[in-house]
């Protein structure tokens, strides 16, 4: 293979060759509107160039003695097309800039190109149209791929960011939106993401018991052994009163589909028993309106940072809550926070009114597996970051 080229270009043909004046016109070939033409003329490389043109994604100058194609496209069909020319010597091309120059009549080389880029290879214009059969094409095709695979880019790549420490240095929000720059580093960012997501230390607490302090309920709590403390939380502009409980650790277990998936480190559960003493029954006018100041259950989601991702917040960053309310129903459920979801299992749910005045709450809650979607956390980063 003479020539090398590449899958990805963020270089314009302008900043290829040079461009030494500006005058004369362009228009688009997907559109007859004069009011989308515009006026250049520009001299590249001691080319003039005629007119400028777009098939498809592809941008095509037509110049005095040659066209000039900057392929930003993934058609495989194309590339091989390109590459014959070059072996042809009827082309030249810089592969690393996807840019290439066509010698010869341009009426030939647009009609090659439009038969190229609009039609597929079934179309039966190809074969007779084409100077060069689409098996010979697709040989050519098959040979680039195979010479220069995706895994050994990957690989150097990720050489050089061990040799330069940069999976340390880069925080996790960071890799998140390296992801989505390009095809090439969202491949590098999904292996460094392998090793951070290993030691990312999630964790869910568990708050019991809520109770609304602004109502006029009078509550008695049960002891609970992972109860550690009480806490005030506002919700909705009220007061709300809940017991909090021992943190679940999580550890990461592997991929589902687009999510992480955690799972407790021990057994996780939590439990409550709360007695509500309603004093609003003791009013005539509210007698016979059940009005509960019982608030109930919720998790939430916490990500302790460490190393580079400590300059977010130096306390764990909460992620999302997921309230059960004061009745959850008993089963398994996959309960949705977002994008991702956190599987429970309550074993035991009940509330039991003792007399006119007295409701009692009982439960308990298994918790399975948490699956995170990382824009769920990429989310949280950035809206911690806006409130800050």
């Amino acid at each position: 293979m003479d020539v090398e080229w590449g899958w990805w270009c963020n270089q314009s043909v302008s900043d290829y060759f040079q461009v030494d004046s500006i005058q004369g016109k362009e228009q688009y070939a997907d559109s007859d509107d004069p009011d989308q033409s515009r006026t250049t003329d520009l001299t590249i490389s001691g080319l003039r160039v005629l007119e400028s043109i777009r098939i498809g994604d592809i941008k095509v100058l037509v110049c005095s003695e040659s066209t000039v194609v900057h392929d930003i496209s993934d058609n495989l069909l194309l590339k091989a097309y390109l590459v014959w020319r070059v072996q042809q010597g009827t082309a030249t091309g810089v592969g690393a800039d996807n840019i290439f120059e066509l010698f010869g009549e341009s009426n030939i080389n647009l009609e090659e190109l439009r038969l190229i880029i609009e039609h597929d290879a079934t179309h039966p214009c190809m074969s007779s149209r084409l100077p060069v059969s689409l098996q010979h094409l697709q040989s050519i095709s098959d040979e680039s791929s195979a010479s220069c695979p995706p895994s050994i880019y990957l690989e150097d790549a990720l050489d050089i960011v061990r040799l330069h420490r940069l999976g340390d240095d880069l925080d996790i929000l960071s890799l998140l939106n390296l992801r989505l720059a390009s095809k090439a580093l969202g491949m590098v960012a999904a292996q460094l993401l392998k090793t951070r997501l290993k030691s990312l230390q999630l964790f869910l607490t568990p708050f019991t018991d809520g109770c609304d302090l602004s109502g006029r309920s009078v509550f008695e709590r049960g002891q609970d052994e992972n109860a550690t403390e009480t806490v005030i939380h506002s919700e909705a502009r009220r007061p709300i009163e809940y017991v909090k409980c021992e943190d679940i650790h999580l550890s990461y277990c592997g991929n589902n589909n687009s999510c992480c998936q955690f799972v407790p480190d021990s057994s996780a559960q939590f439990s409550w028993h709360c007695h509500e003493l309603s004093l609003n029954n003791l009013d005539l006018m509210l007698a016979n309106i059940s009005i509960r100041e019982y608030v109930g259950q919720k998790l939430t989601l916490y990500w302790r940072q460490t190393g580079p991702d400590m300059q977010f917040s130096p306390r764990p960053m909460k992620i999302a809550d997921l309230q059960f309310g004061a009745l959850p129903s008993v089963g398994l459920y996959s309960c949705e926070i977002h994008q991702s979801s956190v599987e429970v299992n309550v074993t035991f749910s009940r509330t039991r009114q003792l007399d006119g005045m007295t409701t009692q709450f009982d439960g308990r809650i298994f918790i399975n597996k948490v699956n995170l979607n990382l824009e769920t956390l990429r989310f949280a980063i950035l809206a911690y970051e806006r409130a800050s």
